[in-house]
């Protein structure tokens, strides 16, 4: 990947040399500038795979899944600094996100009640060690932990009632929010995903005083503002600040909700950049969206 003049490719290196020396994150932003954390955007993911399709090609590998997963360090200790050029992210998170990526036994397809089963009584034995249950069973460590968080918590669905909401709430009191896990225990009915959800996007507002709903006045607004951040990628949206002042945005994490929520409308918005989803709603969906804000207002008025 050939420098384009600016120097980002020679920033992005120093990054990945850095953290490969053990530099703290806190010195990498310091020192290299900040560093992408959080989900990745569709251009970083299509960047890694056109590098990772690129090395292929240059080194002829023929079978990527032996190359990442079966062969030793030493084998294939250019791949990472190679796949990483242009990407403003430390070298173990392109490496964890490698491993969700192009492992092929995470994908395993349905799992048959026979093979649940197993992987119950494998949790029993051998506790948390995924590697070792994802071996037994044929799949990678991440699908096995992330299938029996699933099948663990699996009739714990739905509406929340009082009593886990005040669960939920005490926790939270007692314990701040920084380890779920240890909240979901104390909440007992609820995995600690669903704890963070429910609280980040509804009791932790609602507890602040929070009343005002969602609407379609809101929509607008949510459109309006995102075409004023001027930003090319959902990660550079200051979603935090969106929501000051801001009655019914719950918080940053629920914000960004509804965000995705008004993208599933355009097409094939799954390939498509932040940018050109927000152009399409709003040359075709914000005019709706504002007619019918406008008739709701003349019909509260008379």
């Amino acid at each position: 990947m050939a420098d384009d003049g600016t120097g980002k490719e020679d920033g992005y290196k120093d990054l990945h040399e850095r953290w490969v020396r053990g530099l703290p994150l806190a010195e990498l932003d310091t020192q290299v500038g900040s560093c992408k954390r959080g989900r990745w955007s569709p251009d970083e993911l299509a960047l890694l795979r056109s590098n990772v399709d690129h090395f292929i090609q240059e080194n002829d590998v023929r079978d990527l899944d032996e190359f990442i997963f079966s062969r030793k360090r030493g084998e294939r200790s250019d791949f990472y600094r190679d796949i990483a050029k242009g990407i403003q992210r430390p070298i173990f998170t392109i490496y964890t996100k490698v491993i969700h990526l192009f492992n092929v036994r995470n994908y395993v397809g349905r799992w048959s009640s026979s093979q649940e089963k197993e992987l119950m009584r494998l949790q029993g034995l051998h506790g948390n060690r995924w590697s070792i249950i994802g071996r037994e069973l044929g799949v990678s460590g991440r699908a096995a932990q992330d299938k029996y968080r699933n099948l663990k918590h699996r009739e714990r669905v739905g509406k929340w009632s009082v009593c886990e909401e005040e669960r939920l709430s005490g926790a939270v009191r007692s314990l701040g929010t920084e380890s779920w896990q240890n909240i979901a225990e104390c909440v007992r009915t609820r995995n600690g995903f669903q704890c963070r959800q429910k609280w980040v996007h509804l009791q932790a507002w609602r507890e602040s005083g929070g009343e005002k709903t969602w609407s379609e006045c809101d929509d607008v607004q949510l459109l309006h503002s995102l075409a004023g951040a001027c930003v090319e990628t959902e990660d550079a949206v200051k979603w935090a600040c969106l929501c000051e002042g801001w009655e019914a945005a719950r918080s940053a994490s629920y914000l960004r909700t509804k965000w995705t929520a008004l993208r599933r409308g355009v097409p094939r918005y799954q390939h498509n950049t932040f940018s050109d989803n927000l152009e399409y709603l709003l040359e075709h969906r914000l005019p709706a969206l504002e007619r019918l804000v406008h008739q709701n207002f003349s019909h509260s008025v008379n």
